[in-house]
């Protein structure tokens, strides 16, 4: 019996690890076979690594940020929960749609989509840099277009925020408000950009 992938990459690590992924020292028909072999055994701590090694292996892409890092890894692990039947390196045609399907049956916002789907991408980008896979059937597929605005996600300030930015001033929510472009019944509602290039908060 085989090892799995993860079990077989720890031998080049070698004695002495100065921290470079081992996937980047394999010889590429090595890492073309334990690439298929973990796609085929759906091997997430194998996948995960060889992700990382496509990131790290063109230094144009920089340094990934940690948050990005675990909700990948999240997003991978949700990937092979949902694709259980299917076969990684020759997935139905349909398996993305309905993929996509299942995402928003979970009601999640159109932007965990698209982080869910940028990872299904970026994992089908380094199997085909391992040369396991030849297409990414996740190519031209977008998240659903989110039905609210950016601005009506934004919170408006109290009266303690605006007294704040004002002086302490709590008359000053109208003043403030026409200050932003705010008109009517809108000038009661103080968004950040209003008060001195304050981000507003998230929702």
């Amino acid at each position: 019996m085989s090892l799995s992938p993860a079990t077989a990459l720890v031998s080049y690590l070698g004695a002495a690890d100065d921290g470079l992924n081992p996937w980047l020292r394999l010889h590429p028909s090595e890492r073309r076979r334990l690439a298929m072999q973990a796609a085929h055994e759906r091997d997430a701590t194998a996948l995960w690594g060889l992700t990382e090694a496509w990131l790290c292996a063109d230094p144009r892409r920089g340094l990934v940020a940690a948050g990005t890092t675990k909700n990948d890894r999240t997003g991978l692990r949700h990937l092979l929960d949902a694709w259980d039947q299917e076969d990684l390196l020759r997935p139905a045609p349909d398996a993305v749609a309905a993929y996509v399907r299942a995402l928003e049956r979970r009601d999640l916002a159109p932007g965990t989509i698209a982080n869910r789907l940028a990872t299904a991408r970026g994992l089908y980008a380094a199997l085909r840099w391992a040369r396991a896979v030849l297409a990414d059937p996740f190519e031209g597929v977008h998240a659903p277009r989110d039905p609210i605005p950016p601005w009506e996600k934004r919170l408006p300030y109290d009266d303690d925020e605006v007294a704040a930015r004002a002086g302490g001033d709590r008359s000053a929510r109208p003043r403030v408000g026409a200050a932003g472009g705010a008109r009517g019944p809108a000038g009661g509602r103080v968004r950040g950009p209003a008060l001195g290039g304050r981000a507003p908060r998230a929702a």
